[in-house]
């Protein structure tokens, strides 16, 4: 392998640790909810909310609280910090929404989205563009991770995306660990 071949290779390597650092990652020693979806099993089922409780959300008081106009699809999950949703798109746009009355508090236009169906991305599920796809970060976050794109391998049936670390933040707390399908702390 060149020299060439190599720095690439060790920046790749480096990259990626970075990447599952960050994806290890969790809240600090705050209390902060860590996933959207409360549980190992991503269920969204929160056990001990009282104002999701059956008889709260049956007979006809639950429902759509809200219909707010946004550009582009939404796949990442939607999060609340600090009493704002926040809401990201395919269309690179991030909204800030008042999560009772879905009055829009704030957007910004982050990027220029792809043509989700030219290559390398090839990706009808997303059609018509592909922008952020990923959860927005929250500030409590012990690493946060910006890449850009870099390599799309074929896994056969999937495919394994690689991105250029374009910059990083560290900061200090235990980090949540996820291994053998749980989510667990450093032992002091």
């Amino acid at each position: 392998m060149s020299a060439v071949g190599v720095r690439s290779a060790v920046r790749w390597g480096i990259g990626m640790i970075a990447v599952a650092l960050a994806v290890l990652a969790g809240a600090g020693a705050a209390s902060a909810e860590v996933t959207g979806a409360a549980d190992n099993l991503r269920t969204g089922w929160y056990p001990d909310e009282a104002a999701l409780a059956p008889s709260v959300v049956g007979g006809g008081h639950f429902g759509k609280a809200f219909e707010a106009e946004l550009t582009g699809q939404i796949y990442a999950q939607p999060l609340v910090a600090n009493g704002t949703l926040l809401v990201v798109t395919e269309d690179d746009w991030i909204y800030g929404i008042d999560p009772v009355t879905g009055t829009k508090r704030w957007e910004r236009k982050v990027g220029t989205p792809v043509n989700a169906l030219e290559a390398p991305i090839e990706c009808g599920d997303l059609a018509p563009h592909v922008g952020i796809t990923g959860a927005p970060v929250i500030d409590n976050s012990l690493a946060v991770v910006e890449c850009r794109l870099g390599d799309i391998f074929d896994g056969g049936d999937h495919e394994l995306v690689t991105g250029h670390v374009v910059a990083m933040e560290i900061g200090e707390g235990s980090p949540l660990l996820f291994y053998r399908g749980g989510f667990g702390r450093f032992a002091s």
